[in-house]
């Protein structure tokens, strides 16, 4: 006794299905997987996401001067560098350099400001970003790149 057509279709869409449904199952666990560029590894700190383990170390290391009043942190602020100076928006226009750095830290006692970036090791972009921060960073606003052995400090030249 063989199929009817109609068993042979309903049997065929459920196929199809199942085969759907695991290829998107496939697609998602390799996005999971994936890799990012410089090896990585996304971490949950108390509920927010960062790129890197050293970025979410660097959160908790500053979460209790947050939690007393002594600072106060935006993370991942948007700055945007071009040549006519300094300006802080969402979008941009050709020809600017976006940049978005890990902290924006404002110490509430005395209203010192200043930019973080943690880093796992020195890539040539790096030092292009400080260069670009040396030439239209902020006024009076110092970019500190820390990598796990020192901390570089870059200010805008007057």
């Amino acid at each position: 006794m063989g199929f009817t057509w109609e068993q042979y279709c309903e049997m065929r869409e459920r196929t199809r299905q199942a085969g759907r449904s695991q290829a998107r199952r496939a697609a998602r666990e390799a996005r999971e997987r994936k890799r990012s560029k410089f090896r990585n590894i996304r971490t949950e700190y108390n509920g927010r996401m960062f790129d890197s383990k050293a970025e979410a170390k660097r959160a908790e290391e500053l979460a209790p001067l947050v939690s007393v009043g002594l600072l106060e942190v935006e993370y991942q602020p948007l700055f945007i560098l071009r040549r006519e100076g300094f300006v802080r928006a969402k979008h941009s226009k050709r020809g600017n350099f976006i940049y978005r750095p890990d902290f924006l830290c404002r110490r509430t006692d005395s209203l010192e400001i200043w930019v973080e970036d943690v880093k796992g090791k020195l890539k040539q972009r790096d030092r292009d970003i400080a260069k670009l921060w040396r030439l239209f960073g902020p006024p009076g606003v110092p970019l500190r790149i820390l990598y796990p052995d020192r901390t570089v400090e870059v200010l805008r030249e007057e």
